[in-house]
């Protein structure tokens, strides 16, 4: 057995704890199905700001800087060890899922899929440009130099001539130094480990939502979206940050609908994350807390309502800052030209965005499948037939993600709709599906397929 693998297996089992701790810290008591995967994911960002932190006190990135800064990760939430012990005191406890063979056919193919993703991830080198030219650049010369100041940044050639991909938001590219000082110098395999959490996520957050049937053809559904399927294997921010910033929003939702207050310092957590892999990313989580604001404060009361969307609102600038704000200024000897990007708001443009969206990239069957549709459908039905909407704050999250792609396209010169906007949608997608399997028609069909099944057992 090659020493990376070993390297891989540890790692990825350190960051799994330090995500489990993470949530298990803020007294949250996550359904099994859903707290595994999520963790994971929630680890890797957390470790991937730790290793940050430890390079701006001036500590060399290395295999044990790594190892170190993640063990310290893991450690930190420890501190509320109480609140860990009680928040997990389940998770050994025997599983109560039964699959059925209609899980065994929909698993056998969505594993399928996941060892074609994973094979991809592993073999192929990285090709898309903007990955070669910004995020795979940096981590390579970050990993070699100890730094990610490095030539990329310092070199006098490359002085007024860089773009702006090697000042993308700094997950990715930290993700991929972890994977080159394991001793992975050109694969990008942690992507598609991102995509099974994230895939393993979505089906257990549908599966509370309606009949596992339903639930797991709507993950297949979801999992063969053409776009974001492309994205699960190639080196890229977009598939990681719609993971966080989905999270984020599912248990923004949960937390209000449970009532635990907890929730929502999960979900600070996830969207945090998400400012650390995209940098547009705040505006959207802005948008998200308005829209969640009156059943937060409805929900929580006015002061512990307010404090956790200031809470939600605050962890994610704080993400968005260390990189954009204190790294740029502080650290790298060049900066982009974020400023020259920015354009005033214009009504006309701001239509012509909408308009262009709808028609190119939106309405497209070719990028999104039937997903989208099928989102309308059950929209204009659960309207309809019992007039009213099952999933109103999921909704609203989606309509409110929209906006602030629409607001993106129009204020930032260098938003293409063809391409950000478009990568944008991966966001969106995710809800859509988990409001599909909450609405109205999908609640009446689990209802009558478990009748259906009762009736057969009897």
């Amino acid at each position: 057995m090659k020493s990376e693998v070993p390297l891989l297996v540890l790692t990825l089992l350190m960051q799994w704890l330090t995500g489990l701790f993470a949530v298990g810290a803020t007294g949250y008591r996550a359904q099994r199905s859903v707290l595994l995967p999520m963790s994971l994911l929630l680890g890797m960002f957390l470790h991937s700001l730790s290793m940050f932190i430890a390079q701006m006190a001036g500590v060399p990135l290395s295999l044990q800087t790594m190892m170190v800064s993640g063990i310290a990760a893991m450690l930190v939430p420890l501190l509320r060890w109480n609140a860990v012990r009680g928040s997990l005191a389940g998770l050994f406890m025997m599983p109560r899922f039964r699959p059925t063979l209609y899980d065994v056919v929909i698993f056998g193919f969505i594993g399928y899929v996941a060892y074609m993703v994973v094979w991809a991830s592993w073999y192929w080198p990285v090709t898309p440009f903007d990955a070669m030219a910004g995020i795979d650049l940096v981590a390579r010369y970050a990993a070699r130099d100890g730094m990610i100041a490095s030539q990329v940044f310092t070199d006098p050639s490359l002085q007024g001539n860089l773009s702006n991909q090697p000042f993308y938001a700094p997950f990715a590219m930290l993700m991929q130094v972890m994977m080159k000082l394991v001793g992975y110098p050109y694969t990008q395999i942690w992507v598609s480990i991102v995509a099974i959490c994230f895939w393993w996520f979505t089906w257990a957050t549908l599966r509370s939502l309606a009949h596992p049937l339903i639930a797991g053809l709507l993950t297949v559904l979801f999992i063969l979206t053409p776009e974001m399927l492309g994205y699960s294997y190639i080196l890229q921010t977009d598939f990681a940050n719609a993971a966080f910033f989905a999270i984020g929003c599912v248990m923004l939702m949960r937390s209000i609908n449970e009532k635990e207050f907890a929730g929502t310092i999960v979900s600070a957590i996830a969207f945090a994350g998400a400012c650390w892999s995209r940098t547009e990313t705040p505006l959207l989580v802005g948008l998200i807390g308005a829209a969640a604001l009156p059943q937060i404060l409805r929900v929580f009361g006015p002061v512990k309502g307010l404090a956790g969307a200031l809470g939600v609102l605050a962890m994610s600038t704080l993400t968005f800052a260390l990189w954009n704000i204190v790294f740029f200024n502080a650290y790298l000897p060049v900066r982009p030209s974020t400023a020259d990007q920015l354009r005033s708001f214009d009504l006309s443009l701001f239509a012509q965005v909408v308009s262009t969206s709808w028609t190119s990239v939106i309405s497209s069957t070719e990028l999104w499948g039937w997903i989208i549709w099928l989102f309308i459908a059950v929209i204009v039905i659960d309207t309809l037939l019992n007039r009213r909407l099952a999933q109103p704050l999921l909704i609203g999250f989606v309509v409110v993600t929209f906006l602030g792609l629409f607001l993106v396209g129009t204020i930032f010169s260098a938003a293409v709709v063809e391409q950000t906007l478009r990568r944008g949608m991966f966001k969106i997608i995710p809800l859509m599906v988990v409001a599909i399997a909450g609405s109205g028609m999908v609640s009446s069909a689990s209802t009558a397929l478990y009748s259906w099944e009762a009736g057969r057992k009897s």
